[in-house]
């Protein structure tokens, strides 16, 4: 059987007191399950109110770096419209995360208080040779046409 590849969708409801100024940890170890290794990692963080991510505290695999968007306005994930900031894993100087192996991923929202929800999508990168491969099988395809 073929495994698919999917977004992963995470959503719930928080209520943290106003009178509270209380961080957010997000942090998951991930079993790459695919059909491929993986080079890069992109979440998009969503929640109803405004909020921040933080540039310095994000979990990474060994050696792979991170760019981090700030929230704007927009439609968050799992539907809704709120504020969605992102987060983009790139391999760096490290080493792909290949079939079957684990990593790490995490980030911080630094400042959140009062009542609202958020949500998460999380999309695995491919190696550029799978990518490869995937497209040239495509092509062949179109050709027999």
């Amino acid at each position: 059987m073929k495994k698919k590849l999917l977004v992963a969708i995470l959503a719930a409801f928080l209520a943290i007191p106003t009178l509270v100024n209380a961080a957010l940890w997000f942090d998951e170890t991930l079993n790459n399950d695919t059909d491929f290794a993986w080079t890069g990692y992109h979440i998009d963080v969503g929640m109803a109110d405004a909020f921040t991510i933080s540039h310095t505290n994000v979990i990474a695999p060994t050696d792979w770096t991170f760019i981090v968007t700030d929230p704007i306005a927009g439609l968050i994930p799992g539907g809704g419209s709120g504020y969605v900031g992102t987060i983009d894993y790139y391999i760096g100087t490290g080493s792909p995360i290949a079939i079957g192996a684990e990593a790490e991923f995490g980030f911080e929202i630094p400042s959140f208080t009062g009542v609202g929800t958020y949500s998460t999508a999380q999309t695995p990168i491919p190696e550029p040779a799978t990518m490869t491969l995937l497209c040239i099988g495509a092509l062949a395809l179109l050709r027999k046409k």
